[in-house]
């Protein structure tokens, strides 16, 4: 009998203990800011490259600018359907037979919209597949120098209406096994493009614009966990324009 009673008050001391334990308690150790963001879930950063190809006539020829560019993406959903991003890096690009042929390296950036228009999916609760046609207008400023010989600057203005096709693998919440991707994205369609731009070497100036305005865009998206993802774009424009990018969604 003693050692049961001795027993209930052991335990009896050791409950507020065990009770302390199981509660939630704020960190003590982690950083505080003044400024807290308690949901990021709107915010998308990434990187994004690039390789320009298009036709452009300059003094009623026809020509070609080529070149690479490397940004850094920031995207920010004002709703479900609308996103608003922008991206700032660095471009080197050329224009055949007037610049360098080893150009130096420029800044630049651009600034884009996409909305949602349409969508049809099936009535299934747990769809995994959806149609979508969004809307994505952009604007675009880059410049580039030879070295000492001379500069380019050209602005660029890109809307693309393509037919997008969603196809969801995972439904849990999170994606547990590697081996099985989230969801993969493709899109094709027309889009429009105008290139105005401007090669200056001291006293010389040359103007140039895009020979094609009509093209296509098609590309990829695949999604290794709900918010990362990689994908792959080419332009159509006379010549094609590749693009690469990696996303982290919050």
């Amino acid at each position: 009998m003693k050692r049961l009673m001795a027993g209930g008050l052991m335990l009896a001391a050791l409950l507020p203990a065990a009770q302390g334990q199981w509660e939630k308690r704020e960190d003590a150790s982690a950083p505080v800011a003044m400024v807290t963001l308690s949901d990021a879930s709107r915010w998308q950063a990434g990187l994004a490259y690039a390789h320009v190809s298009r036709t452009v006539e300059m003094d009623v020829r026809e020509s070609r600018l080529q070149g690479d560019v490397a940004d850094v993406f920031l995207g920010f959903s004002v709703a479900p359907w609308l996103q608003l991003y922008g991206q700032t890096g660095v471009s080197r690009a050329r224009v055949d037979d007037l610049l360098n042929p080893r150009p130096g390296a420029g800044a630049g950036g651009l600034l884009g919209a996409k909305w949602n228009l349409w969508q049809f999916h099936g009535d299934h609760p747990e769809k995994s597949w959806r149609f979508t046609i969004p809307l994505d207008a952009q604007i675009a400023h880059r410049t580039t120098d030879d070295k000492g010989a001379g500069e380019i600057r050209w602005t660029e203005i890109l809307v693309m209406l393509p037919l997008d096709y969603h196809l969801t693998f995972a439904h849990n919440s999170r994606n547990f096994y590697m081996s099985e991707f989230h969801s993969l994205r493709l899109y094709a369609g027309p889009a429009f493009s105008d290139i105005d731009g401007t090669w200056e070497a001291g006293d010389t100036r040359r103007d140039f614009e895009e020979s094609e305005s009509l093209g296509a865009v098609a590309g990829a998206e695949l999604w290794l966990l709900e918010n990362v993802s990689f994908g792959a774009r080419a332009d159509w424009f006379d010549s094609t324009t590749l693009h690469v990018t990696a996303r982290y969604r919050f």
